[in-house]
């Protein structure tokens, strides 16, 4: 026996070492199958599996490694010692001999591990997988480096997979499982399964071992068949798995580790598209079955909650058979699968499981490479990237992420080109997109956050800078890039991929084509020139003018600021007493009355008076005497509406002075504020009066609309065709490689090549196209992964982003922008809490440290940069979409009554006889259970279908009109319901569309019917549902333009306990809050010189209408003849003016104009003009409403 052990030990060491002579034979390595046949060749012959083995051994050993498919070694040849042994003979033989044996110094010892037997049942702690001590990484982008493994495994685990094979694959690509029991995974306990090796299992092995970030290791349940016969009748099966489970694998030297540390079904999304057609009904088997698809939080789940938990094989089993019962070969039974299989098995569902090797979506693939490139730049190329601005790490917040060069006060008027209709609020945003490193847009509904990003990409463009606009959807990219288009249908942004137009694959391959066939201009760049310099001189001077204009605006808030504190310090004192005091303001003895507070101002409080006390006050009032005189003669004469000085002669006399001294101190600080008034207004009269810049500007940005065409048409002219030095040869050689690129000819080495010489030409292509429009999961296929490669990238939809595809566009840019919302649709991740913090622990991310932040479920994108220090959101608060009722609901209810709806009721499509706001039809209808998730109510169904087939067959309406619910198995229903009712043609003419909020985010309609589909007796989980997801209600609500119909049971809605429910049913006058709720004492006016202004128009028989609201603004006064002559009277410089909502208003210039293009003429006058001349200032605003 010591013999027959120490030649097996022998003999092993000489398999090893014959691999490794081998592999030492080529550098490039060998694969598994190659390594076989050489060893075959030396007289060696093993099976595949046996050759795996022996390498997993050396690899454990650290003496070989696999690295893409092959295997290379790492170390020298074994060292063999041979000591002798001596084996006695049998005692019949008298001779001895020696026999010499080679074996090595150490065998290692037998251990439970390497029993096959016993790894079924119990794996031995000498095999158990021990989790690595996280990697730390050093330096500023330590944490960032950290991050990169992190989100890696988040989007393995949160993205599908896709699993399909033939069943000839059997053993090579899957296995089938025998298991009975309570064998499959369970939620919220690790799951774990060895596999060993075995001859019948060496094709697997083998494609197991090669996996890469490509593929991952499934287990499928259960199994769809279909058997299809070619043209000779051989028939071929084809199968997927319909739901999977993401496993890992590690390997030992007796075969496969498999794990799945936090169990979490997926539907195999190869199996959802090809067997379920249509998307609505795709999403109504997830609901039945318990899952979602990504990103479709539609439905709800378990007690309310966002994210049910996960369901087990059995629940998703049950849910397969309520689906499918018809396609059902045998019953779904989980507890007891096997691989027993027909030899020609009809197409159908059985009950098998398998272990099968999927492949992850494109996207995913893409995702994850570009990822892995990024964790190998240097800190260098990092540095030179908009990823410095959220992930580097700073020891102190920056101060500013603007440009320099830029001044701050000059960005709004000479930065901004208008192609598009422009408040101020959105001004500022294009400014600052177009020169800062870093901005944050919060876009509510309606607030023309597509005007913000449109007009920045269009300046940049003329700015010579190059962008990437990119978004999760395709709204969004399509409400930008069709405003970019100009009059003579040219388009001014290249659109990489496009779902309303599958044709549209615009790529460099199509850019460079592009050049070498266009004709090229060799005058255009001159004449582009001159009108480029004619733009940059207008927008030159109407900065000039509106740095003017914005000084005059800060000298008219710090008078106003003045003009407030001296307003509340003369609250209570009549008009004639602030006219005296406005008077002698500048001979006020303010030091008299201070000296007496110092000497008698205790008196007030002193509560008991002692013969001392009268002694000294009568000792004092021989002191005081002559300053209480001069006090008394100034008052007097200057001011003798105020109170009258009392005579002092002893104790009580000085008391009673003591006692009105306040009224005088107080008057004493007014005049204080009034001194420090007046050289402002000094300055004030000294420059242009702000209606002369105005109309500058106004005049001055005519003109530049008369010529934005032109200038961008000569823009493009400029960009197209190539000239004639130009190396047009390696252009074209470049596109025909890059088409190639597809080929399957085309190895890892071409690959790189043409991804070189790409990354050459990238600059030069982007300088003829330098606007690109891509979808977020789309830029890894069409951009080289270069540092900084953009100037800016603009990401909209962030509220919806997550972070890690995020990553590698802001990895391609220099600047970014993120634009989104978060009361509207958020990011949404099947990743749970429980996984998230085993991936955090994984990769030594912890809780302190402003790590959290970076949470994979919790922080969406546009979280990400909100939360980032320095930085400053801006939110654009005038809204133009929807009617004021509809808009308020929105504004008071998730927006804190910042906006100001702004919209133009006359511009809007309102059916007839209906008026624009929100109505409501009653309907108390049963609400009935559609399966384990989701409820439908059949009576309102009825209705919604009556009040559309009214609107468009009888009333012939003509503008666009949506029906929205909040759950699937409703809209399918109404869906269905409406299209036998509703013919085609006015369906397509009215652009009629059924679907839940988020199949409207980023759409409008003129007309939304609602079904509400709401009641005492649905089920708690939907109950649960819809209380939890207010921004699902924010959005169908917003969606509608001038009607918002709702459908359901008002009385219950009203009484829910479900506060954005109730709003909703609440009355007008009782849902829209009026202003800030503070009146000022000279009511209705803000302002005592806007009621002296009043009072002296009625005089000369004028009705002006104090504060009148129009477009969102409260008008100081209007005056307003047969709705033809109207002029707003503006008094400024006596305190902030405030918009209806009671914030400050902003930007008076820009207002102005807005008000100017609505027909109102404005007249400004500041109260210093009011209080000096107000004869003339009568007369200026007479002789204007005469003509």
């Amino acid at each position: 026996m010591a013999y027959e052990k120490h030649l097996a030990a022998h003999r092993e060491m000489v398999k090893k070492n014959l691999v490794l002579d081998l592999l030492k034979e080529n550098s490039a390595g060998f694969t598994s199958a190659e390594l076989r046949t050489r060893l075959h060749a030396r007289s060696l012959r093993l099976a595949e599996y046996e050759v795996l083995k022996e390498l997993r051994t050396l690899q454990s050993e650290g003496m070989v490694r696999l690295e893409r498919g092959r295997w290379i070694t790492t170390a020298l040849k074994i060292t063999i010692s041979s000591p002798s042994i001596k084996i006695q003979s049998s005692p019949s033989n008298t001779t001895t001999s020696s026999i010499q044996l080679p074996f090595p110094e150490i065998i290692p010892a037998w251990s439970p591990s390497k029993s096959r037997i016993l790894n079924d049942i119990a794996i031995s702690a000498e095999n158990k997988t021990v989790t690595p001590k996280p990697t730390e990484f050093p330096g500023p982008w330590g944490t960032f480096r950290k991050l990169l493994g992190y989100y890696a495994d988040c989007v393995k685990n949160d993205e599908g997979c896709e699993a399909s094979c033939y069943l000839d694959d059997c053993g090579k690509r899957f296995i089938f499982l025998d298991k009975v029991g309570y064998w499959y995974p369970k939620v919220g306990q690790m799951w774990r399964m060895h596999i060993p090796l075995g001859q019948n299992l060496q094709g697997f092995a083998r494609n197991l071992s090669l996996l890469e970030e490509s593929g991952v290791l499934l287990l499928g349940y259960p199994l769809q068949i279909w058997t299809k016969s070619d043209a000779d009748g051989i028939d071929s099966v084809f199968m997927k798995p319909i739901f999977t489970y993401q496993l890992n694998v590690t390997h030992d030297t007796n075969g496969f580790q498999i794990t799945c540390d936090d169990p979490c079904p997926e539907v195999n999304l190869d199996w959802l598209s090809y067997a379920i057609k249509q998307s609505e009904h795709q999403r109504a088997f997830l609901a039945a079955c318990g899952l979602m698809d990504r990103g479709q939080i539609d439905e709800s789940f378990g007690d309310g909650s966002r994210l049910a938990d996960s369901p087990d094989l059995k629940t998703l089993a049950s849910g397969v058979t309520k689906f499918f019962s018809e396609k059902l070969r045998e019953p779904l039974l989980p507890e007891g699968v096997s691989s027993c299989f027909p030899r020609k098995p009809p197409s159908g569902i059985y009950n098998k499981a398998v272990l099968m090797i999927g492949s992850r979506t494109r996207y995913t693939k893409t995702l994850l490479k570009e990822l892995a490139q990024i964790a190998s730049c240097s800190d260098e190329q990092l540095d030179q990237t908009a990823l410095r601005f959220i992930f580097k790490n700073r020891n102190q917040s920056p101060d500013s992420f603007q440009e320099p060069g830029i001044s701050q006060e000059s960005i709004h008027e000479c930065a901004v080109l208008e192609t598009d209709q422009l408040n101020g609020e959105q001004r500022q945003c294009i400014a600052s997109l177009l020169f800062e490193n870093l901005t944050v847009v919060t876009g509510p509904p309606g607030t023309g956050k597509s005007q913000v990003v449109a007009v920045s990409m269009a300046n940049a463009r003329l700015r010579n800078q190059n962008i990437i606009f990119s978004s999760r959807n395709h709204k969004a990219i399509d409400a930008v890039v069709d405003r970019l288009v100009l009059d003579n249908g040219q388009p001014l942004v290249s659109r990489a991929n496009s779902k309303k137009d599958p044709s549209l694959n615009f790529g460099f391959e199509e850019a460079i084509k592009q050049l070498l066939i266009m004709e090229y201009d060799e005058t255009a760049k001159e004449r582009w020139q001159k009108v480029q310099s004619r733009v940059m001189h207008l927008l030159q001077k109407r900065g000039e003018y509106g740095m003017q204009a914005d000084k005059i605006q800060q000298l008219g808030d710090r008078l106003g600021s003045i003009g407030q504190y001296m307003e509340n310090i003369s609250e209570g004192w009549s008009l004639s007493m602030i006219e005296e005091l406005n008077n002698s303001s500048d001979t006020f003895p303010a030091k008299i009355i201070e000296r007496l507070e110092r000497s008698i101002g205790y008196l007030r409080v002193k509560k008991k008076v002692s013969m001392l006390d009268r002694f000294w006050g009568n000792f004092k009032n021989i002191f005081l005497h002559r300053m209480t005189n001069r006090l008394r003669n100034f008052m007097q004469n200057s001011c003798p509406g105020w109170s009258e000085i009392p005579q002092h002669k002893d104790y009580d006399g000085l008391f009673r002075l003591s006692e009105i001294l306040p009224q005088f101190i107080a008057a004493a600080r007014y005049c204080a504020l009034r001194k420090e008034a007046k050289p402002i207004e000094e300055e004030l009269k000294n420059m242009p009066a702000l209606s002369e810049l105005t109309e500058n500007i106004k005049s001055i940005s005519e003109e530049l609309q008369k010529i934005v065409q032109d200038i961008f048409r000569l823009d493009v002219s400029r960009r197209s065709g190539l000239p004639e030095d130009a190396d047009r040869e390696s252009l074209a050689s470049l596109k025909s490689a890059l088409r190639g690129l597809g080929q399957p000819v085309s190895d890892e080495q071409d690959r790189n090549a043409v991804q070189m010489a790409l990354a050459n030409y990238t600059p030069f292509i982007l300088k003829h196209f330098p606007i690109w429009a891509v979808t977020n999961l789309s830029v890894g296929s069409k951009f080289p992964l270069i540092s900084g490669l953009f100037d800016l990238a603009i990401i909209d939809e962030a509220s919806q982003c997550d972070i890690p595809s995020a990553i590698p566009i802001l990895f391609r840019a220099r600047r970014v922008g993120v634009v989104g919302d978060p009361q509207q649709l958020s990011h949404v991740t099947k990743i749970k809490g429980s996984r998230d913090a085993l991936l955090r622990k994984r990769h030594g991310l912890t809780q302190v440290n402003n790590e959290q932040r970076f949470s994979y479920p919790d922080t969406s994108l546009y979280d990400l940069f909100a939360q980032t220090n320095g930085v400053n959101p801006v939110m654009l608060k005038e809204t133009y979409r929807s009617t004021s009722e509809i808009a308020e609901y929105s504004n008071q209810n998730f927006y804190g009554g910042q906006l100001r709806v702004l919209t133009a009721t006359e511009r809007l499509n309102i059916p007839r006889n209906i008026k624009p706001g929100i109505h409501w039809t009653e309907v108390v209808s049963e609400i009935k259970s559609a399966g384990p998730h989701g409820c439908i109510a059949p009576e309102e169904i009825a209705c919604v279908v009556n009040i559309v087939k009214i609107l468009l067959l009888e009333n012939q309406f003509e503008g666009t009109v949506g029906v929205v619910t909040p759950f699937v198995q409703q809209k399918i229903r109404l869906y269905d319901a409406l299209c036998q009712e509703i013919p085609l043609d006015h369906r397509m003419c009215t652009h009629l569309l059924v679907d839940t909020a988020h199949g409207f985010q980023g759409d409008e309609r003129d007309v939304m019917v609602m079904s509400l589909c709401v009641g005492p007796d649905m089920p708690l989980g939907s109950r649960g549902f819809i209380r939890n997801t207010a921004n699902l209600m924010n959005v169908a609500v917003s969606r509608a333009r001038a009607v918002l119909h709702v459908v359901g049971n008002k009385s219950w809605v009203s009484q829910s306990g479900i506060p954005h429910l109730e709003k909703l049913a609440l009355p007008r006058r009782d849902n829209i809050q009026k202003g800030s709720g503070i009146q000022s004492r000279w009511h209705p006016h803000e302002s005592p010189w806007e009621k002296v202004l009043y009072n002296a128009l009625k005089d000369k028989g004028l009705e002006p209408e104090p504060q009148y609201q129009i477009m969102g603004r409260r008008l100081d006064m209007a005056l307003i003849r047969d709705g033809k002559k109207k002029i707003d009277i503006e008094v400024d410089g006596e305190g902030p003016h405030r918009n209806p909502d009671g914030t400050k208003k902003r930007d008076d210039v820009w207002r102005d104009i807005q008000l100017q293009s609505a027909g109102w003429l404005v007249m400004r006058f500041w109260v210093y003009q009011i209080r000096e001349n107000l004869d003339d200032c009568i007369r200026k605003i007479l002789k204007v409403w005469s003509e």
